[in-house]
């Protein structure tokens, strides 16, 4: 049995509402993905001061936001509501050529190949250039292995409700492998580097180029009429301090920006700007 889920220790399943808000009482019908997908009823364990229930024997306990330890990032249980989760040890095997769901490594599916170097009778699938293997009821098998050394699977068939179940249990956000991205390449012939950065930041930093742009125009143009001498000396004077106040803000803003560039530059041969 995991350890991660049965605890007997009472500091473990401390039940502090300074922690987290309440999620769960005595009396919620909740599932727990880890256990498989039977449903169970929350009673309160006056004797460890958490919630609980009993299944095949065993008493499971946590907090009332349905995680083991405030440690813990996610909670293990969950209210039953929704569509039903379908463990894959209780599903049909898989096979070469199923297409798959993997939430520990993403929300999109995979398809299931044989081992790539046909040195073990396992089921591979790749994700963000490496192989991950597994065996026909979905366990994973790790590369030095040739049999599972996990207590749950880790595969799931890829249909609308294991899909909906998963999205709802574990909130997964979709995680884009590397070979589904668009990459535009800006680089030159001659180039033998190339930083790679997301569209974000790279807007960022020309919408930053582009506001100080606009701040040195502006000072041109309040330069002109001083030298011109369309702008009485007291306006001078309070112009003036507008500049000062506008540009010292825009320093720290450049400043900031191009610490950011500086980390991704000073891998390359360039080495980093010194602001």
């Amino acid at each position: 049995m995991p350890n991660s889920i049965r605890t007997t220790s009472k500091t473990n399943i401390s039940t502090s509402k300074t922690d987290s808000l309440a999620t769960f009482k005595a009396g919620d019908d909740v599932v727990c993905p880890k256990l498989g997908n039977g449903i169970h009823k929350l009673f309160d364990d006056k004797e460890y001061g958490c919630l609980a229930f009993t299944t095949n024997g065993e008493t499971y306990r946590y907090r009332d936001d349905g995680k083991v330890s405030r440690d813990d990032l996610f909670p293990e249980i969950f209210h039953n509501t929704g569509p039903t989760f379908i463990p894959a040890a209780s599903q049909k095997t898989f096979d070469i050529g199923d297409v798959v769901l993997c939430p520990s490594l993403s929300s999109y599916p995979f398809l299931l190949t044989a081992d790539p170097y046909g040195n073990r009778n396992v089921l591979a699938l790749e994700f963000d250039g490496s192989y991950f293997y597994y065996d026909a009821k979905g366990f994973f098998v790790s590369a030095n292995d040739d049999e599972t050394g996990d207590f749950q699977p880790s595969l799931y068939h890829n249909t609308p409700s294991n899909q909906l179940a998963i999205d709802a249990l574990y909130g997964n956000t979709p995680t884009i492998p590397s070979s589904q991205r668009k990459v535009i390449d800006a680089t030159e012939s001659d180039d033998n580097e190339a930083v790679l950065m997301s569209p974000c930041m790279l807007s960022d930093t020309a919408c930053d180029v582009f506001g100080a742009a606009e701040v040195m125009h502006d000072i041109g143009q309040l330069l002109n009429l001083i030298y011109r001498e369309d702008i009485s000396s007291n306006q001078v004077k309070s112009m003036a301090r507008l500049v000062h106040d506008t540009t010292d803000r825009w320093h720290s803003i450049l400043n900031h920006r191009l610490d950011t560039l500086n980390k991704p530059l000073e891998q390359t041969g360039f080495s980093k700007v010194e602001g």
